[in-house]
């Protein structure tokens, strides 16, 4: 929502707004019931000043009649006023929530998401010498869900995960929440379920009738609550109605929430796996700052999120929004878009956008400035993980020589993000091995450079055929050694490590001592017939 004095002195400015997103203008419209409704205000306080006037002087009048007659008059040409100043109110408050917030400057111009502009690429695409099986296909060859009897229990676009995929989600969310937090964010476990109102105040509806939503937001029938379709629609209203110091800027929150979305526009599109689901769980970022901050955060929240890409070893591409498809409350918003080599396509993890001042207005959050002032906060947003969709960029990405390897790596990270976010001292590195054993291949020990906590496996790139894949046999996977290293004893241990590789069970974890220091081992495998990690 934009400040009327805004609209009245940069016309221009709205009218060009509203061509570059694609919404029809209606300023003319709102500068003319503008003026209407300033002009009834001026008539009532005038007649009511009238009014007044006479209630006065008829108790010492002579002849009341002509003031009692005249009183009578005004008092219904007041209400009429009144029920016209109601009328255009309402029109102008449902116009005024028509007006898209003002795109950055700096934001690519385009009509839709085929217009958006490519920042940077990160990480290069796997090369297979297989063709890279779909989602649906690792998930039911590994027993990670069962989607017929889901469907059949709860419906369409509904989804449960089994196992080792099931303690992945949780490991993978429960790390980016600690990652967040080292960074300054504060936890908010959030509700899902929340009042209609509260989501029209996130900005992402036109207009002031809330039934807008009902399209697209699952209302709970006979009762005056929904559910949300995001944490941020809780997060955007925690400081409603309050005045934040300036000192205390920026306010960050990691907020999580299982979220809740009908998918209407959806049909016919992603109809397999669990991409577009109506139930899925994420991690949302948000922060309450000054305008002058917004840019600074905007980047802080992009890169947290790129981050998170770079611990999961995820290639990932940036993408600007163009003015067209950054929506309706967006200053300017940048994907980040990770490769699904099924799909020969990079796809959505999350969006980060720049509200400005548009949802502070409705909430009515402000601060007060260093001068003294009372200033309308800015807001941002950004996924902190978009689940379960992480889980497909992942489990795609590594699926290796047949089962066994996916299900190695989905272990490795399920035990290695557990153990990194169990530590009380959040350590900067991780001790891990990922490798293959060959009977009587050479093992080099390499100690890696640091790493974040959830640097899971190093890539898959192996050219063994499937047919030669005998878990049984005497090529074993190692899932991981994690193990509190001292720099005095390290490459001693290092040394003891490799020579005790000869025969390891895939199954086996070592578990992790608490501890302020950890080193990154990795094993790799020289051998022309072994697995190359």
């Amino acid at each position: 929502m934009l400040d009327i004095k805004f609209i009245r002195e940069n016309p221009d400015a709205i009218k060009r707004a509203c061509e570059l997103k694609g919404f029809e203008d209606k300023s003319d419209e709102i500068l003319a019931l503008d003026a209407r409704v300033r002009e009834l205000k001026t008539i009532t306080q005038s007649k009511t000043a009238e009014k007044n006037k006479i209630t006065r002087e008829i108790p010492t009048a002579t002849d009341k009649a002509p003031l009692i007659a005249r009183s009578k008059e005004i008092n219904a040409e007041i209400a009429a006023d009144m029920a016209e100043l109601a009328d255009k109110e309402a029109a102008l408050d449902d116009l005024l929530h028509r007006v898209p917030q003002i795109p950055s400057a700096d934001a690519p111009i385009g009509r839709d998401d085929t217009e958006n502009v490519e920042i940077r690429r990160v990480g290069t695409p796997r090369e297979f010498d297989f063709t890279p099986r779909a989602q649906w296909d690792l998930l039911e060859m590994n027993g990670w869900w069962k989607p017929e009897k889901i469907a059949s229990i709860c419906g369409t676009r509904t989804y449960a995960l089994f196992g080792e995929a099931a303690e992945l989600e949780l490991a993978i969310q429960t790390y980016v929440l600690q990652k967040l937090m080292a960074k300054g964010f504060t936890f908010v476990n959030c509700p899902s379920i929340t009042k209609p109102q509260t989501i029209f105040n996130a900005g992402h509806f036109m207009g002031s009738d809330l039934s807008v939503m009902n399209n697209d937001v699952f209302m709970l029938t006979d009762t005056d609550r929904c559910l949300a379709g995001t944490a941020e629609i809780i997060l955007n209203s925690l400081h409603s109605d309050e005045v934040l110091n300036e000192k205390d800027l920026p306010i960050k929150y990691a907020g999580f929430s299982p979220c809740f979305r009908k998918e209407a526009g959806a049909a016919g599109r992603d109809t397999r796996g669990i991409v577009r689901i109506h139930q899925f769980n994420k991690v949302e970022q948000y922060i309450y700052c000054t305008p002058e901050q917004s840019d600074e955060m905007h980047e802080h929240l992009l890169n947290n999120l790129c981050e998170v890409m770079a611990d999961l070893e995820l290639p990932y591409r940036v993408i600007a929004a163009c003015t067209g498809d950054m929506g309706f409350n967006k200053v300017k918003m940048h994907d980040v878009e990770a490769w699904f080599p099924s799909e020969n396509a990079y796809r959505e993890l999350g969006s980060c956008s720049s509200i400005g001042q548009f949802q502070a207005r409705r909430t009515n959050t402000r601060f007060r400035a260093s001068d003294g002032s009372l200033q309308f906060c800015a807001t941002l947003n950004n996924t902190g993980i978009a689940l379960p969709r992480a889980i497909v960029a992942a489990i795609a990405a590594f699926a290796g020589i047949g089962l066994l390897s996916t299900k190695q790596f989905v272990k490795s990270g399920v035990s290695l993000s557990f153990h990194a976010c169990a530590s009380s001292a959040r350590p900067s590195r991780i001790a891990f091995m990922n490798s293959a054993i060959c009977t009587g291949a050479t093992l080099e020990a390499t100690l890696m450079t640091p790493a974040p906590p959830f640097s899971i496996i190093q890539r898959v790139s192996s050219s063994l055929p499937l047919s030669t894949w005998n878990p049984s046999g005497a090529l074993r996977s190692i899932s991981m050694i994690c193990c509190l290293l001292p720099d005095a004893s390290l490459t001693a241990t290092i040394l003891s490590i490799a020579a005790s590789l000869r025969v390891v069970s895939a199954a086996m974890f070592a578990p992790v001592r608490p501890g302020t220091l950890y080193n990154t081992i990795g094993l790799s495998v020289d051998s022309a017939t072994a697995l190359k990690y």
